[in-house]
């Protein structure tokens, strides 16, 4: 994400200026030297574009607490394990080995999630690992992903409510790993910042008083809608799913699942009528 590059390749012992996207902070000299293929300053070291003020994705938790093997040098103000969720891309964690020479970094989420994703972010917001998780496990996607030695590993504390909905796209758990695989104490485990994507509950809607069940409900819940009088369900269809955070109904897939008045209904229907008029 570095910009104001010359069009690569740059030819070696060339001097360049750098300068950094919007929304970015430039960590690192300004003006770099291409040396044996890499852009880099006086003391060898390649200067970094830094993610101002990140927001939490759509389904991000916050987790309750995160830990790792050791901490580098023991200097838990620069090094902590905290410092991967604290959506702050200037700060990091750094893993130190254990006392059986394991390197490992823990997250304990507070409850029992569908997890969906977990990202491992670069300095500049970009994912350097990103595993997406179904009901089989997690699997690494991303150019980085057979470069480096880690394993995930999606886990209960305890046993899982019998009354979670079968799902197909997500991962049922409540804690987190990444394990270093190198061996002999090679931690590399330094992270700025991880973030697990959970798909979504759904906690609201503007005619839940319409609903024979109450909200929330787990994502992949199968719900049936009970209209008043004078009200039927829109499509027809009064059966659904919570889909991510949205009520959908189960035969489109898409609709949002809802009660309309017998007026609204017509009204709607004159005006898809109408649209589909136009459109031909």
């Amino acid at each position: 994400t570095l910009t104001s590059v010359p069009e690569l390749p740059v030819e070696e012992g060339t001097e360049v200026n750098l300068s950094c996207p919007e929304d970015h902070q430039l960590e690192g000299a300004s003006t770099v030297t291409c040396q044996s293929g890499n852009l880099q300053d006086d003391n060898g070291r390649t200067p970094f574009c830094v993610l101002l003020d990140p927001s939490l994705l759509p389904g991000q938790i916050t987790p309750v607490s995160a830990e790792h093997s050791a901490t580098r040098d023991g200097n838990e103000d620069e090094y902590g394990a905290h410092h991967a969720i604290d959506l702050d891309f200037r700060t990091w964690s750094d893993a130190a080995p254990d006392a059986g020479n394991d390197c490992w970094f823990r997250l304990t989420l507070g409850r029992v999630d569908c997890v969906a994703e977990v990202i491992w972010f670069r300095p500049d917001g970009i994912f350097f690992l990103r595993w997406t998780c179904s009901s089989t496990g997690c699997v690494c996607a991303g150019e980085y992903c057979d470069s480096y030695s880690y394993t995930l590993t999606i886990s209960t504390t305890e046993t899982l409510p019998d009354d979670l909905p079968a799902v197909t796209d997500c991962w049922y758990g409540d804690t987190v790993q990444i394990d270093s695989v190198d061996g002999a104490g090679n931690c590399g485990v330094t992270i700025r910042e991880l973030a697990v994507v959970a798909k979504q509950d759904c906690v609201s809607s503007a005619l839940d008083q319409r609903f024979l069940f109450e909200l929330p409900v787990r994502h992949g819940t199968e719900v049936m809608l009970s209209c008043p009088r004078q009200h039927v369900a829109m499509g027809g269809n009064d059966r659904g799913v919570c889909d991510d955070g949205n009520l959908i109904e189960t035969s489109s897939g898409e609709q949002i699942l809802a009660c309309r008045r017998l007026g609204e209904l017509k009204t709607y229907h004159s005006y898809l009528s109408s649209k589909q008029s136009i459109q031909i």
